[in-house]
């Protein structure tokens, strides 16, 4: 999975629910304080998705649950590539946030790469020039053989 910037990570981060077996997954608009809702096993869920390189604070993280919890999100997580502050672990053990850093993006993806990468579908290829090759090779031996042994 490449993450190239904060332009393709909310995508991601979706087609990562995809493959861990979240359903009607969609993406808000740009700039909504929940970026991706989600439901799995009759629950309802919506994420907040930052791509960041510094680590991410408290505020965030309790701006986010005022957020979800206003909208009636029960399960909220918070999503980013890079890590989180401690006084934001608290928050969001606090504001009952699920935290979600770079390294745990990593090892769930471990488990789902097959199901998320784009599918490489083999080409097949015309044996039209291996045809045309042979015949030219044969032409040629057939000369060399006529060259040498009948003249």
């Amino acid at each position: 999975m490449v993450i190239n910037d904060t332009n393709n990570f909310v995508s991601i981060v979706a087609r990562l629910l995809i493959g861990l077996g979240y359903t009607n997954v969609k993406e808000n608009e740009a700039g909504s304080a929940i970026d991706i809702t989600a439901e799995k096993d009759g629950g309802r869920y919506c994420f907040k998705c930052r791509y960041d390189i510094d680590a991410i604070g408290a505020k965030s993280i309790s701006d986010f649950a005022e957020a979800a919890k206003s909208a009636g999100y029960d399960n909220r997580i918070y999503v980013t590539n890079s890590s989180f502050l401690s006084a934001a672990k608290r928050a969001g053990e606090e504001k009952n946030v699920t935290l979600w850093d770079r390294n745990t993006i990593d090892r769930m993806y471990i488990g789902v790469s097959d199901s998320l990468e784009d599918k490489v579908v083999p080409v097949r290829r015309s044996k039209a020039a291996y045809v045309v090759a042979a015949v030219v090779i044969l032409v040629i031996a057939a000369a060399a053989v006529y060259w040498f042994v009948f003249r």
